[in-house]
């Protein structure tokens, strides 16, 4: 029998349908029970927003190019998962900041200043609770490190209120050029005071760079594969494995399919002589 010339892949599919189906049935078995062994998980999450500023500019931070913002929310996704923020976390769910890192994500956003805090544990409660107290101490970090930068500056200022304040005392008599130095020190003194004023009232006020859009929320259902999804998933991968096999097996047979030999009787066709042919006898000498 002649084999095809030509690939059929119905015909592969159709002869090679026992496999196709004990793959299927033995991918999502192994699937279902592996989903089935292993703890369930829920994932809570936490959307932030990310708006770079200068604590100590009070016309805020100015404009940032979008390859600031992506470099910049890159930095921040490693400081939520710095020990700046996962320790005092970990001290507060009463777990070790490795055991803390295994459960929690930061994703940055692509296309905005978002950063998506998510946070994992086997039950609905644990998973909210981690994703809360990391939010709460990345917030609270960023303010801290702003206002330690604030109170710096306080510090600065202060330590030149007091010179000037000295040196305004040290003025003595009632010439032109004594009252000339106590102006410009009086004036001194007056815009150090101010600005003193200003960085300890933007030290009470500053609220940080990060704004909590989305609150943990308290997931409703795992995020883990169940069973059955498992099992479907399983099933199809298994049915995928089978078809190729199928596909290959009609490939390979009709690659290395043997053309046909001549029959026989058109080989002798070919070696008789022609019609009218007589034969003459051999003469012997």
């Amino acid at each position: 029998m002649a084999a095809p010339t030509t690939f059929d892949p119905i015909r592969a599919i159709r002869a090679s349908w026992i496999p196709i189906l004990v793959l299927a049935l033995i991918g999502g078995a192994l699937l279902a029970e592996l989903s089935a062994r292993r703890p369930i998980e829920y994932t809570s999450r936490s959307t932030l927003l990310f708006a770079p500023s200068d604590p100590t500019n009070p016309n805020g931070g100015g404009t940032v190019s979008s390859t600031d913002i992506a470099t910049a929310l890159n930095t921040q996704a490693g400081v939520v998962l710095s020990d700046d923020v996962v320790r005092p976390a970990a001290d507060q769910l009463h777990v070790t900041p490795l055991s803390l890192r295994k459960h929690l994500s930061v994703t940055p956003s692509t296309d905005s200043s978002i950063l998506t805090v998510a946070g994992r544990s086997g039950t609905a409660t644990g998973a909210q609770a981690l994703t809360l107290a990391v939010v709460t101490a990345y917030t609270a970090a960023d303010k801290a490190r702003a206002v330690k930068l604030l109170q710096a500056q306080i510090t600065a200022v202060t330590a030149s209120v007091d010179a000037t304040t000295k040196r305004l005392r040290q003025v003595n008599g009632l010439g032109a050029g004594a009252e000339a130095t106590r102006g410009q020190l009086t004036g001194q003194l007056s815009t150090l005071s101010t600005q003193e004023q200003q960085l300890q009232t933007a030290a009470a006020l500053y609220s940080g760079q990060v704004t909590v859009l989305t609150a943990a929320v308290l997931p409703t259902s795992p995020s883990s594969s169940g069973p059955v999804k498992s099992g479907v998933e399983g099933a199809l991968l298994g049915a995928a494995i089978g078809l190729l096999i199928g596909l290959y097996r009609q490939w390979a047979k009709m690659n290395r399919a043997i053309p046909e030999p001549q029959p026989v009787r058109a080989a002798a066709i070919q070696r008789r002589p022609p019609m009218g042919y007589e034969p003459q006898a051999v003469r012997r000498p």
